[in-house]
């Protein structure tokens, strides 16, 4: 039994290093800028997966920043639709006065 668990785990620290070998391989300038979609979609998908692997070899540390992380992303995501939300056309009046009056007299929008 002990035999069979130290050789999956070696197998699985081999897959984690092909994982992180491809990332860094698509991440060189010329394969990057040439075909930056596959550099930006193989990164998301190949950072979770190498987060993953990580955590099955034994390093689950790596839960913890892969958890900062998707809360980072999580917030980005909702500050930006948000964001989106108010440029649509029946926000765009207020928004205007609000950044008019802004410029002009700074204390509005401030608490006290």
């Amino acid at each position: 039994m002990q035999l069979w668990i130290s050789v999956a785990i070696f197998i699985v620290g081999w897959a984690l290093e092909g994982i992180m070998a491809l990332l860094v391989l698509l991440s060189l300038g010329p394969i990057r800028r040439a075909f930056f979609e596959l550099f930006y979609h193989s990164h998301w998908l190949l950072f979770v997966l190498c987060a993953v692997v990580a955590a099955v070899h034994g390093a689950s540390a790596t839960l913890v920043g892969t958890a900062l992380w998707a809360i980072d992303v999580l917030v980005r995501t909702w500050y930006m639709a948000g964001r989106l939300l108010l440029r649509t056309p029946q926000w765009e009046p207020y928004i205007k006065t609000y950044v008019r009056n802004s410029i002009l007299n700074p204390t509005v929008g401030t608490l006290h």
